[in-house]
């Protein structure tokens, strides 16, 4: 079963709130990672001060000095197709292959360890202990999605959740990205289309759920043609992602609000920043685009840097004292 699911820049959102934009004033430049001709970077990730890309069919570690090492995944499990989402532990990496029911496990060397195999195929996972796991899993008969929570130890158990239903289309509806806090302490699912952000503790129990405050009352349409399930074309992207770093979550965000120019808007990535701890809205800053191009996604190591990645290039910030009050 294919499903489909939109990513592109459309007519600006609007709503009727207000964000406080912090100066960007400090947010310094301290590198940049050049990308080749038709080089696709489909993801990054922060592992002991360790960048991380998804290459596909290959994972890239950068490390502090910016030297590169390729972990090839090809014929490490039984499938051969390409990478969807990946989480690095302790140099220990857990990723997932498109349309597949494995969470393969390999070391930086490459070296397979072992893989997880479910009776059924699943979307997005994040790793929440050596043998748990939290997932979006995908009903191959309508397009449907619910998270679970899986230790292999004690069995599966659903989140129950209606964001997450039985409906036609939900694993489409509710496409979004996973990522933890640093101390790997909290789980967090932002989606792509809808308002609500869930945070998980390590058990797999809902600690709360986030109304953002860019939320869209969109209507949102599945279309089926033949055995492919698609967003209809009013489905507008509210999010391009996440991270976590301390006591702040931060959201990446293409809904325009009252409070900016549209200059400025246009000319940055707005990065909004919650309180972990509730959920609270604190304020918001601007990435700054890159050769005319909005940045696609982000990522804040424990060591304070940031990797913003952009269509040619991954820049890296110094990220240290940057907030306020920090």
């Amino acid at each position: 079963m294919a499903f489909l699911y939109l990513l592109q820049h459309k007519n600006n959102l609007n709503s009727n709130f207000k964000r406080v934009i912090i100066s960007n004033k400090n947010l310094l430049a301290i590198d940049t990672i050049n990308l080749k001709p038709g080089e696709i970077v489909d993801g990054l990730f922060s592992d002991n001060n360790n960048l991380w890309l998804n290459e596909r069919f290959s994972l890239i570690r950068i490390k502090e000095n910016l030297a590169q090492n390729v972990i090839s995944v090809e014929n490490k499990s039984p499938l051969k197709n390409p990478i969807v989402n990946f989480y690095v532990r302790n140099d220990t990496v857990y990723y997932y292959q498109a349309n597949s029911s494995i969470i393969g496990v390999i070391n930086v060397k490459g070296s397979l360890i072992t893989y997880f195999k479910f009776d059924f195929p699943i979307v997005y996972f994040i790793r929440t202990s050596a043998s748990a796991f939290l997932f979006q899993e995908m009903n191959t008969k309508n397009s449907s999605g619910q998270i679970h929570y899986v230790n292999y130890g004690n069995g599966i158990n659903l989140i129950n959740d209606t964001l997450f239903s039985n409906e036609t289309g939900s694993a489409i509806k509710y496409s979004g990205y996973w990522f933890s806090s640093p101390e790997n302490s909290n789980f967090f699912f932002v989606p792509i289309y809808e308002e609500n952000i869930l945070c998980f503790d390590s058990s797999g129990k809902a600690k709360y759920k986030l109304r953002s405050m860019d939320f869209q009352n969109q209507d949102l349409k599945i279309i089926k043609e033949g055995n492919r399930f698609s967003l209809g074309p009013n489905a507008r992207v509210l999010r391009r992602g996440g991270s976590a770093s301390k006591n702040y979550l931060f959201i990446s965000s293409d809904v325009f609000s009252k409070s900016q120019s549209k200059s400025d808007f246009r000319n940055n990535q707005t990065i909004d920043v919650y309180k972990i701890s509730n959920g609270d809205y604190l304020y918001s800053f601007y990435l700054p685009n890159f050769k005319d191009k909005k940045a696609s996604g982000f990522v804040i190591s424990k060591n304070k840097k940031l990797y913003v990645l952009y269509s040619r290039a991954i820049i890296i910030y110094n990220f240290v004292n940057f907030l306020p009050n920090e």
